[in-house]
Parts: C-alpha cells; sequence; structure tokens
C-alpha cells in the first residue's frame, strides 16, 4: 500500500480520532492542526507532526496557515473534520486543489447540511424517514402544530451544527411561550418531534 501523508483540520472534532487512528494504524504519515497544543491527539503515536494553528473564529488567519502547510509539507490529501473547516475549505476549494487533494463534498451539498431547514425538507420531499417536522412562519402556525404534537418536542435552529441551539420543550404552553419572543425575527426554528428510541422499542 502506497504511504500518504494526511493532514486532519481541525484535530478536536469528534471524527478525528478515529480517523487519525484508522488511517495511522494503515501506516500513513498523519499531520494534526488544532489550535490547542495539549489536545491528546498531538501527543498519539499515529501523529507524525502536529501544527498550533489560528483560532477558526479568524476565518483569513486560519485558512491561510492551513494553506501554507499543504505547500510546505507535501501534503497528499486534506481532510477537514470540523464543521467550520469544511465550510471555509469548501469556499477555497480550487485554491487547495493547487497543492492537494480533498476529502469534501461540493459547497452546495455542504449547504443544504449546515442547514437543517433545508435538510429537512430535502428529506420530507424525497422520502427519506425523519421524525415530524415543521416550518411554522408565524404564532398562528405554532399554536396549530403546538395542538398536534406529543411532548416532549425540539425547536431547532437552522444553522446550529449538531444539537447547538436545539431547545427542548415537555408542555405545549412552554413551545409557544419561546416562539412569541421570536416575534418579528425571519427564520424562525422547525419544530420537531422528539424521538425516544429509534427503533421503537421502550
Amino acid at each position: 500500500m502506497l504511504k500518504r501523508r494526511i493532514l486532519l483540520a481541525t484535530t478536536r472534532a469528534s471524527a478525528s480520532r478515529a480517523i487519525l487512528e484508522s488511517l495511522g494504524k494503515r501506516g500513513h504519515e498523519i499531520f494534526l492542526v488544532d489550535v490547542n497544543p495539549r489536545i491528546a491527539a498531538f501527543s498519539s503515536k499515529y501523529c507524525t507532526k502536529s501544527f498550533v494553528c489560528p483560532s477558526e473564529k479568524d476565518k483569513d488567519s486560519y485558512v491561510s496557515f492551513v494553506l501554507n502547510i499543504l505547500k510546505k509539507e507535501s501534503i497528499d490529501l486534506l481532510i477537514p473534520t470540523s464543521d467550520t473547516s469544511t465550510e471555509y475549505f469548501s469556499e477555497v476549494r480550487e485554491e487547495v486543489e493547487r497543492y492537494t487533494r480533498m476529502v469534501l463534498p461540493s459547497k452546495e451539498l455542504i449547504d443544504l447540511a449546515n442547514n437543517k431547514d433545508k435538510t429537512y425538507r430535502f428529506c420530507q420531499g424525497r422520502g427519506f424517514a425523519i421524525p415530524r417536522t415543521y416550518f411554522p412562519a408565524s404564532l398562528e402556525e405554532v399554536k396549530q402544530v403546538a395542538d398536534q404534537l406529543t411532548y416532549p418536542c425540539l425547536a431547532k435552529f437552522a444553522q446550529g451544527f449538531s444539537d447547538e441551539g436545539n431547545r427542548y420543550f415537555q408542555k405545549k404552553e412552554w413551545l409557544i411561550g419561546f416562539y412569541k419572543n421570536l416575534v418579528g425575527q425571519p427564520n424562525w426554528p422547525v419544530i420537531q418531534e422528539f424521538l425516544l428510541s429509534v427503533t421503537g422499542e421502550k
């Protein structure tokens, strides 16, 4: 098997450890990037070299730092592993691919996946099984949905990553009260039933 030089950015993302160990066990050289020099992955036996980068909040500095590593270290493959790095490098794909290959879908697919509202509409329109989901645009619609739901339920902001920004409600009154505070604001959260078990088992 041909050994590759692979860069993971950003290392503390949940997927990074599994990727590091899986590819490291196969003999690849794994390079890691993260803002925290004390993360455990930096001392892993599978880490060939580590780099302490600027914060992802400083987009230009972070992207420039990673691109510079690609130039200097002859990296064969870049794997963005955090939501933020995925977004950033999808925007500069052409520049990245001057220096290396990248494991990343198109920017259009990333934009779809990063927006819960768009993702759920996409799934519903194509027959994928997801929890019952509603897209209220007014307080009156929220009240109508609230009468149909079983509780607990969730409100999910479109741009939140993972469960970031999700709100859980045990009662109809709590759900309606939450949306009352959003009147006049754009881009209301979707409402979704909360499934205790994906298998249906008690």
